[in-house]
């Protein structure tokens, strides 16, 4: 098989975010690290043992060039994390809020609580990435051996902020331990990101992933660091 035909069996589109490093706009649906805006009319702020929780980020779904199968109905992501557990790398989902909206029509601002969270906001702008290959762990083709050791040469993968493609791996491939793995797909992944503060474990990754049968099901967590 030539290279082409391997690159396009497994080569999936993604959608990678860009933290800053560009004038935020001053619409509260837009996509951001560290910022929750928007909630349902009459929402409050969540709390998790009676402490407010902090802002992981929000992602607007509603106008990007592609987005994955799996997260095809939704317009909007907020998620949150317990305050005590954002540098535990033990954290299970129990200790996330992850919301989800269909539509932004019903979705009114929200006030922020007065106290500084350990994550500092940027705004966040998408981009279409056309190729995002697997790390080698989750490459499910023989290979030719002459790829073998150049494999991230021929197959990159995308890391960062992302929606879809393909998940960075750290630690080899994901065990989605709370279920059967052949249930659930990988959705999307939140970096750290140095320059907001937001460190998972040494420099990991939070993988998120979505029942393929069952959409109305918790969502899934693996967390990898180095």
């Amino acid at each position: 098989m030539k290279l082409k035909e391997i690159q396009a069996k497994v080569s999936r589109k993604a959608i990678s975010f860009q933290v800053g490093g560009f004038k935020p706009d001053n619409n509260p649906y837009s996509s951001w690290i560290g910022k929750v805006l928007v909630a349902e009319k009459g929402a409050s702020w969540p709390q998790h043992g009676g402490k407010n929780m902090v802002p992981v980020c929000q992602l607007s779904l509603t106008n990007l060039p592609y987005k994955p199968a799996i997260l095809s109905e939704i317009a909007f992501i907020t998620c949150f994390i317990a305050a005590d557990n954002l540098e535990n790398p033990e954290v299970n989902i129990e200790d996330f809020l992850i919301l989800t909206y269909n539509s932004i029509d019903n979705l009114h601002p929200i006030r922020m609580p007065e106290e500084k969270f350990s994550i500092k906001a940027f705004q966040l702008k998408d981009n279409l990435i056309e190729n995002d290959y697997p790390c080698y762990d989750d490459c499910n083709i023989d290979l030719p051996e002459k790829y073998t050791d150049v494999y991230e040469d021929y197959f990159p993968n995308v890391n960062g902020i992302k929606i879809g493609g393909w998940p960075t791996l750290i630690q080899g491939e994901i065990n989605w331990s709370q279920s059967n793995n052949n249930e659930i797909e990988f959705a999307f992944q939140i970096d750290s990101v140095a320059k907001a503060g937001l460190q998972w474990g040494d420099g990991g990754i939070l993988h998120i992933g979505r029942s393929k049968n069952n959409r109305d099901k918790e969502w899934y967590i693996n967390w990898q660091t180095l």
